[in-house]
């Protein structure tokens, strides 16, 4: 029994070593995602559009926060009602996917004609060819719908923007 336990010992103790040397890297990267996600959270608490999109990105991936497609869809749906076209993009294939939402082709099809229409170079050329794609899964009908619906979409300014312009009028 001695001798097992000579042996044992520094075994486990260099099993001990090496778990922690292979996982430490990888706690890490969990903590630099969390607070990555934290500072997103912060401005996109705030009204910014591109740290809504991220923060949806977080939740779309479960990085730095719990994966959650429906919180993914919320701050999606932020950045794409301020007009932000990439928010529009991420919003429209969580549409086609049915991800934190039901499956909605008009919806999904209005939010890309939306990300194309704002959209340029790399993501325009994406957006038109998601247009497309889900135009096969439509009817005429459903596209006609679709469409109206991105014509009669407007953009909303941030919450602490329209704040801002408030509490300046209130000065004056």
């Amino acid at each position: 029994m001695n001798s097992l336990w000579r042996i044992a010992a520094p075994v486990t103790c260099v099993a001990v070593i090496c778990g922690a040397a292979i996982l430490w890297p990888i706690y890490k990267e969990k903590a630099k995602l969390a607070a990555t996600a934290k500072v997103y959270r912060a401005h996109a608490e705030q009204g910014d559009a591109n740290s809504q999109n991220r923060l949806g990105n977080a939740y779309l991936k479960g990085q730095g926060v719990p994966l959650n497609y429906a919180e993914a869809v919320r701050w999606y749906r932020k950045a794409a009602d301020q007009g932000y076209a990439l928010a529009q993009f991420d919003l429209a294939f969580m549409y086609y996917r049915g991800q934190g939402v039901p499956r909605d082709y008009v919806l999904a099809h209005m939010w890309m004609g939306l990300a194309a229409s704002r959209a340029s170079g790399d993501l325009k050329d994406n957006s038109v060819s998601g247009q497309h794609l889900f135009a096969q899964q439509m009817t005429a009908e459903q596209i006609a719908e679709a469409e109206r619906l991105a014509g009669e979409w407007k953009p909303r300014e941030p919450p602490s923007a329209a704040g801002d312009r408030d509490n300046r009028s209130l000065t004056r």
